[in-house]
């Protein structure tokens, strides 16, 4: 999506100012490719990848009370 997310990713960014921006990020698409090199290679870094994003977005976004 053409975002530098080498420092982490800011789950509350809007960077272009399209409301679309944070929908897509929150629907985690972008994980595909490291699915998809973790199923072809099986090599465990892929799914340590994967481990550590999908972690951060559950420790950032966390299901609001209530709802």
């Amino acid at each position: 999506m053409g975002h530098d997310w080498s420092g982490g990713i800011d789950w509350s960014a809007n960077p272009v100012g399209y409301i679309e921006w944070s929908i897509r990020v929150h629907v985690l698409g972008f994980l595909q490719p490291l699915a998809a090199q973790w199923r072809r290679t099986g090599e465990e870094r892929y799914a340590d990848g994967l481990e550590r994003i999908l972690a951060d977005w559950m420790r950032r976004n966390p299901v609001p009370v209530g709802v």
